[in-house]
This record gives C-alpha cells, structure tokens and sequence, in this order.
C-alpha cells in the first residue's frame, strides 16, 4: 500500500500477480480486486467502506532473480539502470548511492550484488 495522492491509496500483492496478466481486463474489476482491498481493510481499519475507484493490470520489470537491479548497462555508454521494487524499504538508500556513483563516478561496494552485468551480456556492434 502506498498513498497515490488525491486521498486514495495504492494497493497491491505479489500472491496477485499469479491471477493476472496483461490480457486481464482491468474493467469490470477482477474478482481479486475486492478481494485485495478486503486485506487492506484489516491494516487500516478506516478504510472499511472505501471503494475500489480503479484497476490497473500491467506487467512490472521484475528482474529473473528478484532482485534489485542498479548500475551501467554493459556496452551502452552512459545508460545507467535502477529496476527494484522496495522503493519504500530500499528507494532512498539507493537513490543517495546511485547518484553518488553518477556524480562522483566511483563504484559503490554496497551496490555490487545488483549490477546489471549479471543478468545480461555486452552488446556488439553488429557489422
């Protein structure tokens, strides 16, 4: 859950993302849904007799290993990543050691386990 402005909030569930695909109309709500927003209401009790306003189905960049990816692409000049998804646990601390890594051009130690390079291989030219 996160706030998404304008009073509403986000939601979501990785057991969720099992029930749909990017074929899943988002209109008429899917079942789990309601099902979903049921769970939220057991964390935050106010939110009994909220409604659901919207659904979004989508295919989020999760990476094979489920782990964050941050750093240079190999062989893209200048393309640097940042693909996770525990920005509320893990996004500022990321974020501080990113840039610094951009601005000041020194590795981070810290971010070693989540380069790009070991999921993907060097592109070349072609030719």
């Amino acid at each position: 859950m996160r706030p998404d402005g304008g009073g509403r909030i986000m939601m979501r569930d990785w057991d969720f993302d099992a029930m749909a695909d990017a074929a899943t109309p988002a209109h008429p709500h899917p079942p789990f849904v309601h099902d979903l927003l049921d769970r939220v209401v057991t964390v935050l009790p106010t939110l009994a007799g909220a409604r659901v306003e919207a659904a979004r189905i989508a295919v989020r960049p999760i990476p094979g290993d489920d782990l964050p990816v941050v750093g240079y692409v190999p062989g893209v000049d200048g393309l640097y990543v940042m693909v996770g998804h525990g920005a509320i646990t893990h996004g500022p601390l990321v974020a501080r050691l990113a840039a610094h890594e951009i601005a000041f051009g020194e590795c981070c130690a810290r971010l070693e386990p989540y380069r790009p390079e070991r999921l993907v291989t060097p592109l070349t030219s072609v030719g």
